[in-house]
């Protein structure tokens, strides 16, 4: 969807493994900087999952000249909140179909954070994904940004001419919960990581979805560690998520 000239290209990295058969998407965290996920995704790769890095909306090149964040993924505007979400999931969708192109056969995703919550939503709507991985994983993307200490400023704005139920029904359409019945029907394998101290994404909204995933019929893995949403990406716990992924994408891929 055209939303600014930077913004219109999709751009992927593609680290690439020994034999084209499996292959994995991944979807970022929010503001993340264009080389977080090096180490993680060269890894993937040497185990021998090919993995394609995507760079969300508004994000690295794609930002909008003279804002310093990517801002317009999750913000008080509701509408642009909605394209910018939607453009992500049409996104990874058509790195899907790119990577079925290239030979690949079996193919995955994997999100962090806001990833998680779009990548939910690809491994619903797309039979290609046939596992995903969500780490830091919420039920709503609504109550996130309502609770969550990263999203306090949203909060702020919002509220000054919204209450959260109006949020909450103008959101659903990018909404992890309003997926999880169908990707309950179409998944047969998912990993959950999160973290028992996690005060952006609250551990209540993580056990919401855990539950909701499992009254569908998908009782996914669940990894909860000690940490927060942050601190996930430090030592011991980072070595961890990304030994638990590949464990869990080389059985199920």
């Amino acid at each position: 969807m055209a939303s600014g000239a930077a913004n219109d290209v999709a751009r992927a990295r593609l680290y690439e493994a020994r034999h084209r058969e499996r292959a994995v998407i991944l979807l970022h965290h929010w503001n993340a900087e264009a080389e977080a996920y090096h180490a993680f995704a060269r890894l993937l790769a040497a185990s021998g999952i090919a993995c394609l890095r995507l760079s969300l909306p508004y994000h690295h090149e794609r930002k909008t000249p003279g804002v310093g964040f990517a801002r317009e993924l999750v913000c008080e505007n509701l509408g642009l909140t909605i394209r910018s979400n939607r453009q992500a999931i049409l996104d990874a969708r058509t790195c899907l179909a790119w990577l079925e192109r290239q030979g690949f056969r079996r193919l995955g995703i994997i999100g962090v954070s806001v990833g998680s919550s779009i990548g939910s939503i690809v491994a619903a709507l797309d039979s290609r994904v046939s596992a995903a991985v969500l780490i830091l994983m919420a039920d709503d993307f609504a109550e996130v940004v309502w609770t969550g200490s990263a999203t306090a400023h949203v909060r702020s704005s919002l509220e000054r001419r919204f209450a959260f139920e109006e949020v909450q029904a103008a959101w659903a359409v990018i909404n992890p919960a309003t997926y999880a019945q169908r990707l309950s029907r179409r998944l047969n394998h998912a990993l959950i990581i999160s973290g028992r101290r996690d005060a952006v994404f609250i551990p209540q909204s993580t056990r919401r979805y855990v539950d909701r995933l499992s009254t569908h019929g998908l009782t996914p893995a669940w990894i909860r560690f000690g940490c927060g949403h942050y601190t996930l990406r430090l030592f011991p716990y980072s070595v961890l998520t990304v030994m638990n992924t590949i464990s869990f994408l080389r059985r199920q891929l």
